[in-house]
């Protein structure tokens, strides 16, 4: 399956659309990875499905087939905000950084009918992917849009890795969202030693998520930053995931 531009009748957005896509799925029922904010990780999850797939039995990653989810350059900054933020009657956006975050907020119910009901049943005919096993991976502002994925009660994601996640977003809503009753997904939160403010948050996420979901893992990563997490973790998370 090539690589493709779609516009979202949901969220009215194009959005880039990249694949991997293993030899062994011509044979095999494989998992689906969706890695959001493409642009930057789409690759490093490339990278690691391709090298270490090859060699699954010993380093415990599982070939699979992974898309791409990208926003357009030029907009990028305003849509992330737009589809990664959930909506709410108020928003609570710090001093320091109100000059930094655009007007349009709260697009993340959108962003989920575009995934569920536009780009997963347009790629389903062509790929040979199992719709019992399928991972989403996020970063920052879309690492808490995964996990506000799952305190919503998403049941489409079997496996969910959200990087540094953004907890702080309105005044840490995350955190005062209801628990939900006992779930079976396996979910990895990584954060950089460096993060400051950012591990206190992903500590926090991870006890209220772990009290509901035993197969939950947090990993603070020694000496890295938020822009550095990503690419030094991708294979620990990857291997988590695929142990259980």
């Amino acid at each position: 399956m090539n690589n493709f531009k779609i516009k979202s009748c949901y969220t009215n957005s194009f959005y880039d659309i990249n694949f991997y896509i293993p030899e062994e799925s011509k044979t095999d029922n494989l998992p689906l990875i969706i890695v959001l904010d493409g642009g930057n990780c789409f690759e490093v999850v490339k990278s690691c499905i391709k090298q270490q797939g090859q060699l699954y039995i010993k380093t415990g990653v599982k070939p699979s087939i992974v898309v791409g989810i990208s926003h357009q350059e030029y907009e990028k900054k305003e849509k992330r905000f737009l589809d990664f933020t959930a909506p709410a009657e108020k928003y609570f956006i710090p001093e320091e950084t109100k000059f930094k975050i655009p007007k349009n907020l709260g697009g993340s119910e959108k962003f989920n009918e575009f995934i569920k009901k536009e780009l997963l049943p347009l790629i389903e005919p062509n790929l040979n992917f199992d719709k019992s096993n399928i991972s989403i991976i996020g970063h920052s502002l879309s690492g808490y849009y995964v996990l506000w994925n799952l305190l919503k009660g998403s049941n489409i994601y079997k496996n969910i890795i959200s990087f540094s996640p953004s907890v702080w977003w309105n005044d840490y809503e995350l955190l005062n969202l209801p628990n939900l009753e006992n779930t079976e997904k396996n979910i990895f939160i990584g954060v950089g030693e460096k993060e400051g403010y950012m591990v206190d948050g992903a500590e926090k996420i991870y006890n209220k998520i772990k009290s509901f979901n035993n197969n939950c893992t947090l990993y603070v990563a020694p000496e890295e930053n938020h822009g550095s997490v990503v690419i030094t973790s991708m294979s620990r998370a990857l291997r988590y995931i695929f142990s259980l």
